[in-house]
């Protein structure tokens, strides 16, 4: 049977002054461009040359405990589906649609054939890179490319083309417009034809383009096998291991009962052989899984959490249970978890006063109800340091809420004395039930005892004491007085001992960098002196922390100045000599001292004493605040005529120190 090789619809093929499409009205498509064909055996339609063509091809405190992690991340498996269909979507309605015409006329539905869908995409595809814009035509080599389509033994073959711009079409406005035309319904309607293959592609300035081949025979293995529908449809995405569980994640959908949930099996092979299976159900809302249409739901989501136990690499499988036609329950595939061992955290460390405290938790999968014990180490100035071991028993509610099912009587609260000055690592480790020389590291703290703090304010001095001044604490125990040791180095040497002083009177030099400490951490101390010269006063604040730390303070220099004075003059006189000087202590500005004049000559050294009290307003200018009396003015008896050397010298009021001025040679007649 032969139909007309280009009926117009609404115009003919090859004059398609509109190829726009509107809405559907009155279920007429307005400017959709049609034609159909249809050969009979050893028939040629007009206008069609046969010609033999080869196949087409297709296109310290406890913390939060934070969610586990996938361990490690297992990747998504393949989607597992049988392979039902080569049309896509658009095709597979239109397949529907003209069965649907169909069936209402009494005649059977087409199977679709893999060949000659390969076929009809391929001349879409010519079609729409044919010329500038595309040319719908009929293939003028169709009934030969059905030899090498898998239609070898093909008796007749009809052939429906199509093409659109503009609004959607769907696969029934595109149909119903092919019925509309003789032709194109006689292919859709032709008993005949028992098997059908179609394809859409899309051309230039979005136009899409159809073919539709009909024909009677199809080689074997061409259609896909009707029972394959009823297969479900799933794959296995995730298998995340938290705590003492592991998180399963898919999706699975029967196509038997698509808008339902279906049931899937879980199993869990464990490292020794063990296998635990679970039955669970499919229900969770999945929005990005593609395969899960408005037809079927996206409630097909798996989401299961099922207990774990037993160290090493466990196999999570899952299978699809077919609730419809058939017996197949497809195999999603399996994934690995590795059970590691102990988890937790060292959440805290905390340094108050002398005493470190630190907080955290481990759980060990072998024994998830076990409360696990935890070795802890301090890494310190002193070396490292195993304390004693802890038990993680304490409860811990972040624990039983980020991991269900193990209780919250994980959390482990434990001190330590901070014998020593410095930073401190604390690190934690949770020893396993089952493989107790393999720990798990739970992590560090680190906290730091401080240095005590302090300065040296000032120093004062007079002729015979020095006096340090200053401040001191500890960080670590503001409540207690420190300890400062102060050591003076004069001329001849150290002063005395190291003396040790505390640090507990009041003052304010301490508050500027420790506002909070209170201010009773001051010191003075005077250190008596028996030497003139410079003086090196160095200081050293005490840790109460650490007996053999300390914090260097610094040192400052003072200085003692001797006696002053002077010899002025020295006369030969009647009777004597007369000796004119000044002397003082500056220790004792406001005291007349006592000077020594020695006159040495004929007669021997002969020594004498006199009070430097005589007015010298020149001294006072000199010296202010000494006052005017501290001159010398005296006469003495002569050693001999002659030469006499005379010297003025004079002891210091508070250490007995003597210096001497100057002497002068006078003759005596």
């Amino acid at each position: 049977m032969v139909a007309s090789a280009r009926p117009e619809y609404p115009r003919a093929e090859n004059v398609r002054s509109s190829r726009n499409f509107r809405p559907i009205a009155s279920m007429v498509a307005v400017g959709l461009v049609v034609a159909g064909i249809g050969v009979a055996t050893n028939a040629v339609a007009t206008g069609v040359t046969p010609v033999r063509a080869g196949a087409a091809t297709a296109a310290a405190t406890y913390a939060a405990v934070p969610p586990a992690v996938p361990v490690p991340s297992a990747p998504s498996l393949a989607v597992v589906a049988p392979v039902t269909t080569g049309l896509s979507p658009f095709d597979s309605t239109v397949l529907d649609a003209i069965n649907a015409q169909r069936t209402a006329a009494g005649i059977a539905p087409l199977i679709e054939a893999r060949g000659i869908d390969a076929r009809s995409l391929s001349w879409s595809n010519a079609m729409a890179t044919a010329g500038s814009s595309g040319t719908l035509s009929h293939n003028p080599q169709g009934w030969q490319t059905l030899l090498t389509s898998g239609a070898s033994a093909r008796t007749t073959y009809g052939e429906n083309v199509s093409s659109w711009t503009g609004s959607p079409v769907t696969g029934f406005t595109l149909t119903n417009a092919l019925v509309g035309n003789a032709s194109n319904k006689n292919n859709i309607l032709d008993p005949s034809f028992k098997y059908v293959g179609i394809g859409t592609v899309n051309g230039a300035a979005g136009s899409q383009w159809d073919t539709v081949t009909f024909t009677d025979a199809v080689d074997p293995g061409q259609i896909y096998d009707p029972a394959l529908k009823s297969i479900p449809v799933g794959q296995l995405n995730s298998a995340t291991l938290v705590g003492s569980t592991v998180r399963v994640t898919g999706w699975g959908y029967d196509p038997d009962t698509a808008a339902g949930p279906i049931q899937i099996q879980l199993s869990d092979t464990a490292p020794d052989g063990t296998v635990v299976t679970t039955t669970v159900t499919a229900a969770a809302v999945r929005t990005d899984v593609p395969q899960l249409t408005a037809t079927t739901g996206n409630a097909h989501g798996l989401d299961a959490t099922l207990p774990i136990s037993k160290r090493g690499i466990h196999q999570i499988c899952a299978t699809l249970i077919n609730a419809g036609a058939g017996s197949t329950n497809p195999n999603l595939g399996c994934l690995p978890v590795e059970v590691t061992g102990p988890i937790g955290g060292l959440d805290s460390a905390v340094l108050t006063g002398s005493t470190i405290s630190f907080a955290g938790w481990a759980v060990d999968p072998d024994g998830p109800t076990t409360p696990t014990t935890v070795t802890v180490t301090d890494q310190g100035p002193q070396g490292t340091v195993t304390l004693p071991t802890v038990t993680a028993d304490q409860v811990d509610a972040n624990v039983d809420t980020s991991i269900p099912g193990v209780g919250a009587a994980h959390g482990f609260l434990a001190q330590t004395a901070a014998t020593t000055v410095g930073t401190h690592v604390l690190c934690a480790t949770a020893n396993s039930l089952a493989a107790p020389a393999r720990p798990t590291a739970l992590g560090c703290q680190s906290v730091t005892v401080a240095a005590p703090a302090g300065a040296i304010t000032g120093t004062t001095n007079t002729t015979n004491s020095v006096t340090v001044n200053g401040w001191a604490l500890d960080p670590n125990a503001v409540g207690t007085a420190s300890t400062v040791r102060v050591q003076i180095t004069g001329p001849g040497g150290p002063v005395g001992t190291p003396s040790v002083v505390t640090a507990s009177a009041v003052g304010t030099a301490s508050a500027q960098q420790f506002p909070a400490a209170g201010t009773a951490h001051s010191f003075s101390l005077t250190v008596p002196t028996r030497q003139f010269g410079t003086y090196q006063v160095c200081a050293v604040a005490n840790s109460t922390v650490d007996p053999s730390a300390g914090t260097d303070l610094g040192c400052q220099q003072v200085s003692i100045s001797n006696v002053l004075g002077w010899l002025d003059s020295v006369k030969s006189t009647t009777g004597g000599l007369q000796v004119r000087g000044w002397a003082l202590d500056p220790a004792y500005p406001s005291s007349a001292g006592t000077v020594s004049i020695t006159v040495t000559g004929q007669a021997g050294t002969r020594t004498f004493q006199a009070t430097a009290a005589q007015s010298r307003p020149d001294v006072a200018r000199a010296f202010p605040g000494v006052g005017n009396y501290h001159g010398v003015v005296t006469s003495v008896p002569a050693s001999g005529s002659g030469s006499n050397t005379v010297c003025l010298s004079m002891k210091a009021m508070s250490n007995q120190t003597v210096r001497q001025y100057r002497c002068l040679v006078v003759l005596v007649p």
